[in-house]
């Protein structure tokens, strides 16, 4: 009886151990495709900002231009 716990308490650590190997390239594997997931977050991030800074030049200069004919049109009413 003591033979045969020995061989089952041996192969139950076999397989905790390969387990144990498995869960640690499954955590780095999962640890990988985190930090891949962030860099492309703070890309987008980056793209985002740009495009809110392209459209808010843009608002500045579509303002500019409806005053300059606000403008127009007030000088062209009072001739």
């Amino acid at each position: 009886m003591s033979k045969q716990f020995l061989k089952i308490s041996g192969v139950a650590a076999g397989i905790i151990l390969a387990t144990g190997c498995v869960s640690t390239d499954d955590l780095a594997a999962v640890r990988s495709i985190a930090e891949q997931a962030q860099a492309d977050a703070q890309m987008a991030k980056g793209t985002a900002d740009e495009a809110k800074s392209i459209a808010q030049q843009a608002m500045q200069m579509s303002q500019a231009t409806d005053e300059r004919i606000n403008r127009m049109f007030k000088r062209s009413m009072l001739k």
